[in-house]
């Protein structure tokens, strides 16, 4: 098989256009999956917004967005006043935009790699789950993407060709990102590159000289002045009310990185950075065999970058790296979060999915074709089913329909805060109960009056029962409440559980709520012949269109007393609930040279040093030649440095368990990251130890000459306190102990 002629497609533009348009109808697949309802909270918001703007008032006196996707369903609405009307030309904006995304995907892939590239890369787009999702909803998302993707395309412009009317186009996409959403800030840093590249700076160590200085900063004043211009006239008042707009960042900012507490962003307490939105780009966002095959690409493309790569190369990994290390390590990890990245790593699945066919298919040709038609089969069948659940009754319809059904007219039914009702058609009272305030005996008294006169309760989503029974610490009587209803205590029947899930052929994606808040001790019944285990996903990948609701009756018809005491009773022997410590005075730290000598342990520690040392000589020697620094005489002690900051920094993000196979795990980033720099740089890093080899003995010998004088000053009185004295080694030593005996950092 030959891919060579399939490289040089003809008619290229018109393939992305024909995937674009079919890209655009099927995103308006199951457009009105809310049937009118809008239960995505951010849409209705910006749908309010937009229902009170006039060509007299464009002022939308809310900057949490920006206005630019506001004015555009303004001048498309076409007169459309009613509020649920209103979602239809905004969802068909959103997936149109979308639909342009595709286009300028498949024209990146192809600047990035070939035409084929470029081709599969718009279709992998095309058909991305979390994309066709994101369509669905009038929010910023797919408008913003659709800048960002603007953004990279006239960086490579740039790169191949500087003048200052790419300036000025890349001025204006900047702007017309930043009146999207303000987010995009990190897009400075491909930005900053692409200036870099295109003005040829170079840097000249021996001289002490860069050339072409002025012109660099000259560019990036140009590009901050125009964007500045264009972002003012798509986003007018904001600057004419510029002290809203800056409190409005500065909210969305801080509920960002958590610093304020809103209810809605607790579900990512306790979440790992980075392994979290990982797991749900694989999970829900491409699916399991996309989503794992584009960690493979993100680290093949990695591997496969050299000096020889072209200029587009830096610039998408740049943006990656950047923008993934800075999300993904924030409080709040929404998936949408990581939306902006998915253009490019499907550009990068692409290129890695044509570089293996080149180089292995005929070496390991049944091994490939199997791999590939099992991530092939497994990209479709997540995709279609999907697809097929989208054009299903929305939960919240059905839902409402039993209640109608099984409760008369006029019961009273009782409600989480902060969640939506259902869209009854029979007239019920409705009591709120105020889940996330702080636990207090008033609250519980609150929340037992309600259920003691209600007729029976309604669960709308997994947003309060999958958040609070995991911050036991903060909601002990909240989690035993949710303990007591699920297993009965409170006089309430489980009767209906509405829920569905991505299924095809019986084949199914299950998302299990229950499954990160053991402590309720519940489980839902799935009869599926086989089942995907997903284990936890986002809400926010399934409260809007695919809620898990839940109905229950008040079947014993208990008295707010009795519901108040049991949900004060809380379990003291249950482990739900109380978090123990034990320490094993048996199997306290001892030391791995315990049995040995001091003499020998001794030389084993210095062993230990020393391996550390050569581990990161590869990554000190490729760092450090960066910026022509002599670090000869400092490998043993950055070395250490390095190996225990990462240390505390794998084991602070629970990623490992502070132990000794917990360092050794956190040695292997460094051992691999050591090896390839070894491999790819092997005769230059040898002609370098080889002219350094006298300066490097020298400080060693320095080294080990100092730490043996101190060892044998030390081991004339090695007391740790001093008879009348005293002294702070107790006090060190404690500290020591307490650390070594912790399995999490900080130590207890």
């Amino acid at each position: 098989m030959n891919l060579k002629s399939l490289k040089h497609i003809n008619n290229f533009y018109l393939v992305l256009l024909v995937i674009s348009v079919l890209g655009f109808l099927l995103r308006l697949l199951g457009l009105n999956w809310d049937q009118g309802n809008l239960f995505h909270p951010d849409e209705r918001q910006l749908l309010m917004i937009s229902q009170k703007l006039s060509i007299n008032n464009l002022d939308p006196s809310w900057y949490n967005y920006g206005t630019l996707p506001l004015y555009l369903l303004e001048l498309f609405s076409f007169g459309i006043e009613e509020l649920k009307n209103l979602r239809f030309p905004g969802r068909i904006l959103s997936s149109f935009f979308d639909s342009v995304t595709i286009f300028i995907v498949g024209e990146l892939g192809r600047r990035f790699h070939t035409k084929l590239t470029g081709v599969i890369s718009s279709i992998f787009y095309s058909t991305c789950i979390l994309a066709i999702q994101l369509s669905h909803f009038f929010t910023v998302d797919t408008f913003l993407n659709t800048s960002i993707a603007l953004i990279l395309l006239i960086c490579s412009n740039l790169i191949n060709k500087f003048n200052f009317k790419n300036l000025i186009y890349l001025s204006l996409a900047i702007g017309i990102g930043f009146a999207i959403k303000i987010s995009i800030f990190i897009i400075g840093i491909p930005i900053l590159m692409t200036l870099f590249f295109s003005t040829n700076v170079k840097i000249d160590f021996q001289n002490r000289k860069i050339n072409n200085l002025p012109l660099f900063f000259l560019s990036i004043l140009i590009v901050i002045f125009l964007s500045i211009i264009s972002f003012s006239a798509l986003n007018p008042y904001s600057i004419l009310n510029l002290n809203d707009f800056i409190n409005s960042s500065k909210i969305q900012s801080e509920m960002a990185r958590g610093i304020i507490d809103f209810p809605y962003t607790r579900q990512y307490e306790n979440t790992t950075p980075y392994i979290y939105n990982i797991s749900q780009l694989i999970k829900v966002s491409l699916g399991p065999f996309l989503g794992i095959f584009s960690v493979f690409s993100f680290l093949y493309v990695s591997i496969k970058l050299n000096k020889n790569s072209r200029f587009i190369w830096y610039i998408f990994l740049s943006w990656v790296a950047s923008y993934f290390l800075f999300y993904g390590f924030i409080h709040t990890k929404f998936i949408r979060y990581l939306f902006p990245l998915i253009p490019i790593i499907l550009i990068f699945n692409s290129y890695t999915l044509i570089s293996l066919f080149e180089n292995y298919y005929l070496k390991f040709k049944k091994i490939f074709l199997f791999m590939f038609s099992l991530l092939l089969i497994g990209m479709l069948h997540y995709f279609l089913s999907y697809i097929l659940i989208g054009s299903s009754e929305h939960n919240a319809n059905i839902a409402a329909k039993y209640i109608d059904n099984n409760f008369n007219t006029g019961s009273i039914l009782v409600k989480e805060h902060w969640d939506e009702s259902l869209p009854f058609k029979n007239n019920f009272i409705i009591n709120e109960i105020p889940l996330y305030d702080y636990d207090s005996t008033s609250k519980i008294q609150k929340i037992s009056t309600a259920l003691s006169g209600s007729d029976g309760m309604f669960i709308s989503s997994k947003r309060l029962f999958g958040t609070i029974p995991r911050l036991d610490e903060r909601y002990p009587l909240s989690t035993n409440y949710y303990y007591k209803l699920f297993d009965g205590s409170l006089g309430f029947d489980l009767i209906k559980n509405q829920s569905k899930n991505l299924e095809l052929l019986g084949i199914t994606y299950f998302s299990d709520p229950f499954s990160r808040v053991k402590n309720l001790n519940f489980e839902i019944e799935n009869e599926s012949k086989f089942k995907i285990n997903l284990g936890w996903t986002d809400e926010s990948f399934s409260v809007y269109d695919r809620p898990e609701i839940f109905i229950f009756k008040n079947s014993k018809n208990l008295t707010s007393q009795e519901i108040f005491d049991e949900i004060m009773l809380i379990d003291s022997e249950s482990s739900a609930f109380v978090r123990k410590v034990n320490v094993d005075q048996n199997n306290l730290y001892n030391g791995i040279f315990q049995n040995s000598n001091s003499i020998i342990s001794t030389i084993l520690w210095l062993f230990i040093l020393y391996i550390i040392s050569l581990i990161y000589l590869p990554i000190l020697w490729k760092f450090f030649g960066f910026i022509n620094f002599n670090f000869n005489g400092h490998i043993k002690i950055i070395s250490i440095l390095f190996s225990s900051y990462f240390t505390w920094i794998t084991v602070s993000i629970n990623l490992f368990e502070f132990t000794l196979l917990g360092i050794y795990l956190s040695l292997i980033f460094p051992v691999v990251t050591s090896g390839i720099i070894f491999f790819r740089n092997q005769e230059k890093l040898i002609i370098f130890l080889k002219n350094n080899f006298k300066e490097i003995l020298k400080f060693e010998f320095i080294f080990l000459f100092s730490f043996l004088i101190f060892a044998i000053i030390k081991s004339l009185n090695p007391d740790l306190w001093h008879p009348f004295r005293g002294g702070e080694k107790p006090m060190e030593i404690s500290y020591l102990s307490a650390l070594l005996n912790s399995k999490n950092l900080p130590p207890f």
